[in-house]
C-alpha cells in the first residue's frame, strides 16, 4: 500500500480552511508579472499533478469502501480544481515576492541560462523519467566525481528542493489521515501516519534524483554557472518565496478536500 502511494506522489513531483481560494481583495491588482513567473516555475502543472495522484491512492485493496473512494475522488477534483490552484498560488506568489527576488527571477528566467534550465525541466515532464532511468541516474551520480555530485546537492538545495518535497508530504500525510480517519477511526488513522513515516526520507531522496536527472546532461562548467547564478541572495529569497507560496497553495487545496470528503460523506448518511 504504501509502496503505490508513494509512486504516486513522487509522480507528481517532478519539477493556505475554507472552500474559496486565497482570492485577492476588491481592487488589488495582481502585478502582471507574477502569472509569466507561476508560469516559468511550472508549479501550477506540479500542484495539479499533485492533486491526480492524491485522488488515485485510495483503492479497495488497501481497504476502502467503495463509497469512500467515489467521495474522495469528488472531494479532491473539487479541491484541486485548476482555476481555485491558480488563483490560491496566483494570490500567495503575489503577497510573498520581494521586488528584488521578483526582478532576478524575471532577469534569470530571461536569460540564456535560464533559458537552458527551463527547457530541460520542460523536456522532464515531456519526457518523465520512469524508475529504470532513475535507477540509471543514481547510478551515473554513484561513480561520478565527489565535485559534480556536490554541485547537484547545491543545486537542489538552492532551489528549495527540500522544502518543496516536505511541504508535499506533509500535505500527503495530512490527506491520507483525512482519508483513512471515517474508515478507521482517528487513533488508528495516526498510527498508520506514523508508520509511514520512512516515506518522507524516501521521497526527498528521489525527488533529488528527478532533480539530477534533469540537468545530468550539463557538463560541470555550466553546473557551476547554474549553481552561482542561484546561489545569489535575492535568487536565495526568490527560491524562499515561491516555496512558500507554493505550499500555501498545496494546503489550501488539502482543506478543502476535507472540507468536500467529510461533508460529501455526511451527507450519504
Amino acid at each position: 500500500m504504501r509502496e503505490r502511494a508513494l509512486r504516486m506522489v513522487v509522480t507528481a513531483a517532478c519539477a493556505g480552511i475554507v472552500a474559496a481560494p486565497v482570492a485577492p481583495q476588491q481592487g488589488w491588482a495582481l502585478d502582471e508579472t507574477t502569472r509569466l513567473l507561476a508560469s516559468n516555475s511550472r508549479a501550477l502543472e506540479t500542484l495539479s499533478a499533485l492533486g491526480g495522484s492524491l485522488g488515485e491512492v485510495l483503492t479497495p485493496e488497501i481497504g476502502f469502501p467503495a463509497e469512500n473512494i467515489e467521495q474522495w475522488r469528488t472531494a479532491v477534483d473539487v479541491a484541486f480544481a485548476p482555476e481555485l490552484l491558480e488563483a490560491d498560488f496566483l494570490a500567495a506568489l503575489d503577497s510573498e515576492l520581494t521586488a528584488d527576488a521578483r526582478s532576478a527571477a524575471l532577469a534569470f528566467d530571461a536569460s540564456a541560462l535560464g533559458r537552458l534550465a527551463a527547457d530541460l525541466v520542460e523536456g522532464s515532464y515531456v519526457n518523465e523519467p520512469d524508475d529504470a532511468q532513475l535507477a540509471a541516474t543514481r547510478s551515473r551520480m554513484e561513480q561520478a566525481a565527489a565535485g559534480r555530485n556536490a554541485l547537484f546537492v547545491d543545486l537542489f538545495e538552492l532551489q528549495a528542493g527540500p522544502a518543496r518535497a516536505n511541504a508535499a508530504m506533509d500535505v500527503y500525510f495530512q490527506a491520507m489521515k483525512v482519508a483513512a480517519t471515517p474508515v478507521v477511526g482517528a487513533e488508528a488513522a495516526d498510527q498508520w501516519i506514523l508508520s509511514a513515516g520512512d516515506l518522507r526520507a524516501t521521497y526527498v531522496e528521489r525527488y533529488f534524483i528527478l532533480t539530477v536527472s534533469m540537468f545530468d546532461q550539463l557538463p560541470d562548467e555550466r553546473l557551476q554557472e547554474l549553481v552561482a547564478e542561484l546561489r545569489a541572495p535575492e535568487m536565495q529569497d526568490y527560491a524562499e518565496q515561491s516555496t512558500t507560496a507554493f505550499a500555501k497553495a498545496l494546503h489550501a487545496a488539502a482543506e478543502r478536500v476535507e472540507l468536500a470528503y467529510v461533508e460529501g460523506l455526511r451527507d450519504r448518511n
